[in-house]
């Protein structure tokens, strides 16, 4: 019998850490933040907040609306380490074809390095529904993400009432309850070694 390759197998899997699929969002596992400034007296204290973004609230008027004709950067803070598969977008906070036109991201890992960029997107018009927008290929070990406003629909406002990812959560590897289990292929490893020589 070969015990190598599961002994291998094994030591892959405690090494990769276990991850689970899920949908990140609201304030658990994002924190937004921006230097864009607010709408003021035109929006009637609607959108004043940028957490609102990210508070797993979807209906109109919460959300973030910025002041017209600027675009600009929202930060998203993810709360943990995470392969992400697609980004969602709720534009315009009354769906009136305001808000974000076209947009790119930017990911960066724990140590704020830039890991890649996303293709530029064109956001949804007029839909009350957030729009899904599947990434090239799964972005690993995400822990911030740089959401860039590139241009707004009819020179509005940035108008943002919610976004959340999909992907899987990278869990920290249990190095002292899986130093047991690594110990044992070890061992396997070695006899089976010996038992050969």
């Amino acid at each position: 019998m070969r015990f190598a390759p599961i002994a291998a197998a094994a030591l892959l899997a405690f090494v990769s850490g276990a991850a689970s699929a899920a949908t990140i969002e609201g304030p658990t596992q994002i924190t937004a933040s921006t230097d864009v400034p607010i709408c003021e007296a035109i929006c009637a204290g609607f959108g004043a907040n940028i957490a609102e973004i990210a508070d797993g609230d979807s209906s109109n008027f919460n959300g973030f609306a910025g002041q017209t004709g600027v675009t600009g950067t929202i930060t998203l803070d993810l709360i943990g380490e995470f392969n992400l598969e697609s980004f969602t977008l709720f534009n315009d906070l009354n769906v009136l074809a305001e808000g974000v036109e076209t947009f790119q991201l930017r990911f960066f890992d724990a140590a704020d390095a830039l890991i890649s960029t996303s293709a530029v997107f064109i956001a949804p018009v007029g839909q009350v529904a957030g729009e899904t927008y599947e990434f090239a290929g799964e972005v690993l070990g995400v822990s911030k993400v740089e959401l860039d406003v590139l241009s707004l629909l009819n020179n509005s406002r940035i108008e943002i009432r919610e976004v959340l990812f999909n992907g899987e959560e990278v869990a920290p590897i249990p190095l002292p309850a899986g130093l047991p289990l690594l110990g044992a292929g070890l061992l396997a490893l070695g006899l089976v070694r010996r038992k050969r020589g």
